[in-house]
């Protein structure tokens, strides 16, 4: 497959990108493998393609699969490139994902490698009885970070609101408003609330409209919208 060109600019000159891929399947039909290459030409002055310079790997997906078909393992390897000075075809970082089910539980190990204690960790996904996601939840290989976020719906089974725990203190939220009003500027607002030590709520930013709000911390009182 070929993707969109672009123009790179280096401190070497500009460079014509072309990226190829190619898809490998197994005897299942399914995608096992993932290549991607791209093949570096100069750039005219006209930002056209010129003289082809050589081809160069970025990166592999690689993907296996349980007996039942269902993904199991996902790994993308990332090549460093002749660009940052490397040897060819020098691997620079890889990222392994192991997936497990238990029940309306989704589990994901990530696993970087060279190994990074702060995105290393698991991931769980939980889905109610409609498999609407409920939340997840993250926690480093430290056990010194861990989120978790919660999804609640409205009864059109739409996200009204999103909380953001982190450490086991709600710290952010936010609120999705819909108004199927025929005139209504927006058919959908979301608003950003910021937490403070004491679970109260000070800060309020519209991200829809660009207003935002402050809460007097004497008076409890909202300032208006600006």
């Amino acid at each position: 497959m070929n993707g969109r060109s672009t123009i790179s600019k280096k401190q070497t000159g500009t460079y014509y990108k072309f990226p190829i891929d190619s898809v490998f399947f197994d005897r299942k039909g399914r995608v096992e493998k993932l290549k991607k290459y791209v093949h570096y030409f100069e750039a005219t002055d006209n930002y056209q393609k010129g003289a082809s310079l050589y081809v160069d790997i970025e990166q592999i997906k690689e993907f296996d699969y349980f007996p039942d078909g269902v993904l199991s393992n996902y790994r993308v390897v990332n090549y460093c490139g002749r660009e940052t000075g490397k040897n060819v075809n020098e691997v620079c970082h890889i990222v392994s994902y192991s997936l497990s089910r238990e029940g309306r539980k989704f589990i994901v190990v990530r696993k970087n490698e060279p190994k990074n204690d702060y995105s290393d960790g698991t991931f769980i996904f939980e889905f109610d009885s409609n498999f609407d996601m409920k939340g997840m939840v993250f926690t480093n290989v430290t056990k010194k970070i861990s989120r978790n976020f919660i999804i609640e719906l409205n009864e059109d089974r739409n996200v009204s609101r999103y909380l953001y725990e982190k450490d086991g203190r709600i710290n952010k939220t936010l609120l999705v408003n819909y108004n199927n009003s025929p005139n209504a500027k927006y058919k959908v607002e979301t608003t950003v609330c910021y937490f403070e030590d004491d679970g109260i709520s000070y800060y309020q930013k519209n991200t829809t409209t660009g207003k935002s709000r402050n809460r007097n911390k004497l008076t409890m009182k909202w300032n208006l919208w600006k």
